[in-house]
This record gives structure tokens, sequence and C-alpha cells, in this order.
């Protein structure tokens, strides 16, 4: 296989990798044939338990966890692998969940609200989490792919692992996190949680990390909040002239999210969730139903009375103000899925709604798309380079080397992608949707070029490509310098 040949695999790789078609591996891998074994009929047997939990023998179901879980500490500690390996944690989260379903048959702690005599996240863990973690790892800002501000996203952890491994603190990131050392340890660039704040955690974890509010997706803390302050939310008939989700929510988010979220929301008023707009603030409600004279919100937004809102330089189109007006006219009603969920959970961003769009996109249109974008961009960078153009079953190219070079380059790819289809097992046709465009360059002055134009940075000497991907996929390219055989 010449150089070329070899360079353009490893580009088609990383461009995989990239795209996330790869997952990390477990150590598990090192199981003997007889520990694999063994693991299997550990998983089989926590399958009995939850059987034997309907036949309501608990007595039997709780001897026979423990028995499954002891097994699995000797079976890891034998194997050399960590408690954090995947294979150790999704087995400890089914052994936790069989104990939650048996503590909550036997009339003991569960996922209900309430239910838990131990330890409530919602009422002693959450406001705590709230305080010093949701900042840095909510929806406006995840950190390391890290969202607190849900159960939901709690559970799915971020770029360093699983955060919980429920029973077991010593393996859960989000214990060990507490007490790191220096510049590992979390909150990051702020004091320290305080011991007693840290031994709840941990204690929490030790009784299985569990639930008690309503919904995970709902934010943190929301069911001991709803308590405290209930509100009425009245849903929409489908015959108002303004949708809260469609017509209020969009603007609302962008222009008021900032200042009015987070732990200490600006005059105690927050819009994360739809029943935290009608809970109002610090003044009390913000909204009066059919009354948008008697509204502080329509007061402040359209009347700009006492104060203006939003603050600063952002100003509302008259639209906005109208449609706020008149959906308080209307009843304030809620036309959403969940009035304690997330509102920026639920309303798509733009890059959102573009994806939408394209995803009712057929593959040819989505290649009629990339084909279109080509021209335009070479042309900002190399406007006086003639381009040659030739398209394959997976790729677009588009250069300014001679077309047998180009026909050359696009039989290495082709070879490389279908060897790469056989490494994923992949089907699809195209690998990659509406084509991967490849820009073959011929000279170091123009991949420079193109860098400061396009990519808008100046490129390492010893670079020779690179590649992009955008959340939407509209743009998908390898930028190539022919550096010769």
């Amino acid at each position: 296989m010449s150089y070329r040949s070899v360079q353009i695999t490893r580009f088609l790789l990383a461009l995989v990798l990239f795209s996330g078609i790869l997952t990390a591996t477990s150590q598990a891998a090192k199981l003997t044939a007889e520990q694999r074994k063994e693991l299997a009929s550990i998983k089989r047997n926590l399958g009995k338990v939850a059987t034997l939990i309907r036949q309501k023998n608990y007595d039997e179901a709780k001897t026979l966890t423990d028995e499954e879980e002891a097994k699995l500490d000797k079976l890891a500690l034998d194997a050399m692998i960590p408690e954090t390996d995947p294979v150790i944690v999704s087995t400890k989260r089914l052994i936790a969940l069989r104990r939650t379903v048996l503590e909550k048959a036997m009339g003991g702690g569960g996922g209900a609200p309430g239910a838990n005599k131990g330890i409530s996240f919602e009422s002693q863990i959450a406001p705590i989490l709230n305080e010093k973690c949701v900042n840095c790892h909510g929806t406006q800002r995840a950190s390391a792919n890290l969202k607190l501000d849900t159960f939901a996203d709690m559970r799915k952890g971020g770029r360093s692992g699983l955060l919980l491994v429920p029973g077991n603190p010593k393996a859960s990131l989000m214990a060990l996190k507490l007490i790191a050392p220096d510049n590992q340890r979390m909150p990051k660039n702020a004091p320290a949680l305080e011991r007693d704040q840290i031994e709840l955690i941990a204690k929490w974890i030790q009784e299985g990390a569990r639930f008690d509010g309503e919904k995970e997706t709902d934010p943190i803390g929301a069911s001991a909040k709803a308590k405290m302050n209930p509100v009425k939310v009245e849903m929409a008939t489908g015959n108002e002239k303004v949708s809260f989700m469609e017509d209020i929510a969009p603007w609302m988010l962008d222009f008021c999210m900032r200042c009015h979220s987070g732990n200490n929301p600006a005059s105690g008023f927050s819009v994360v969730t739809f029943e935290d707009i009608l809970r109002g603030g610090d003044t009390g409600e913000v909204i009066v139903p059919g009354k948008p004279d008697d509204s502080r919100l329509w007061q402040l937004v359209g009347l700009q009375d006492p104060i203006k809102m939003p603050q600063g330089q952002a100003l509302l189109k008259r639209k906005n103000a109208t449609d706020l007006k008149t959906w308080i006219e209307e009843g304030a009603k809620f036309d959403g899925k969940n009035a304690k969920g997330n509102l920026r959970e639920m309303v798509p961003t733009e890059d959102e709604k573009r994806m939408a769009e394209l995803a009712n996109l057929s593959p040819e249109k989505f290649a009629d798309l990339r084909r279109e974008t080509l021209e335009p961009t070479w042309k900002r960078a190399l406007n006086n380079e003639k381009p040659e153009l030739l398209e394959t079953d997976d790729f677009i190219f588009y250069g300014n080397v001679s077309s047998d070079r180009l026909k050359q380059i696009a039989g290495w790819a082709e070879a490389q992608a279908d060897e790469l289809r056989k490494l994923f097992n992949e089907k699809q046709k195209p690998l990659w949707r509406g084509k991967l465009a490849v820009h073959v360059i011929k000279d170091r002055f123009g991949y420079s070029e193109f860098n400061l134009t396009i990519e808008d940075r100046r490129i390492d000497p010893a670079t020779t490509w690179h590649s992009k991907v955008t959340p939407t996929s509209l743009d998908a390219y390898l930028v190539l310098q022919d550096v010769g055989d």
C-alpha cells in the first residue's frame, strides 16, 4: 500500500472516530471463559430476583441479591477489574435497582415521592448541587459534558464516565471528585463542600443513590420546591391565538434565562420551568391570567414601567410583546408536555431546528446541499484556481490537482471506506449522510490559504490535512494537501 493510501486510511478512520462510531472498551474483555460464565450467571440470577419479588418471596429475594453482589465483588477482585469498569458499574446498577424495588415492595424506601425513609435526594442532596454545582454543570453550561440539573442527566454522567455507582461511594466519581486533591477537586475554583455535606452525599450513594422526586427529567429539587409553593397550571385547549411553547418560550429563554435561572435568580424569579414562571419571584406572582395590566411581567416587558425588561441593550420585537399580552389575556395557558420540566430541554435551539429540517431530507437532497456548498467555499479560498470535480458512492472530491490524480485518490478512499464499512459492520451507503466532501489542494500555499480564509486560523507547518463536521452535518469535509506518494 502506498504512503498516500495509508494516509487516507488514517484520515477516514479519524473521521469515523470523530463521528462517534467507536465506543470505549471495557477491561472486562480480559475475563477468562470461566469468569464470563460466572458474570452471565450473576445477571441471570438477578433476573430471578425480580421474579421472587413479584411472588412476594422478599427474604429469598434479598438473600439472592446479597449473594450475587458478593460474587460480583469477588469476580472483579480476582480479575483485577476496577469498580468503575462499565461492566461492573452496569451490573451494580442492576443490583441497586433490584434493592430499590425490593425495599418499595416491603414498604421501605423507593422511587415514589416521599417514600424514601433514608436521605432524600430532592430535599437534602438537590439543594447542595443547585448551590454548588449546577452553575457549571447545567443546561446553559455543561463543563466536561456533565449536566447535573436533572437526575436523568446525572445518571448519564459526562466525559469522565458514569457519575454514580449506587451503593458504592468509593467507586462513584461524584463522591471522589469532592475529596480529590488540588485542581482535580470539585467545585473547581471554589471552596470545598463542608464535611457534613460530603458525608451526606456519600451516605446517600451508600443507601443506593435513590431518587425520590416525581420525574427524573424534572429540574432537581423541583418536587420539594413545588410542595413549598404550589401553582395551578391551566392547559391550553388548542384554540388559542398564541402558543406559549412556540411564541413565548423561545424569546423568554433567549432574553431572560441568563439572569433568571440557576441557584440565585435575579429578584427570585426563575424562567427555568413553566411552574417557576407562574410561581413568580420575591414580589409574588408576576402573571395574573386574563389580566395583563395587573401582571407585573407585562408591566416590565410590555409597558416598561417602572423599569425596562430585559435590561441593557436587549430589545424585544414588537410581536414578542404583543404575543405576551395576548397570551396573558387568553389565560396564560401551557401547551407543553411537562410544566415542571426544564424549558430549555423542550424548546429547540436554532441548530436543533435546523437539524430537524435536515433529518427530513432524503439522502439525495442532502447530497445536493453538500454540492451547493463546495463551489462557494472553494471560491472564497482559492478563487484563481480552477477545480476538478469527481463524485463516487461515498465521496465528492473537489480540488486543483489533475483529474487523473483525483481519480487515484478517489480509488484509495473508496477502498478504505469499504474496509471501514466491514470493520464497523456498517451497511449504509453512502457511509456519511449526504456523502463526505474532500477538498484536495495541490500545494502548501493553497492549503494555508484555505485555513486562513475558511477556518480563520494559521496552520502548523507539520499539518497537511484536517476535517470538519458541524452539529447539523451540513458541513462534513476533509481538506488534504497533496504531498505526493
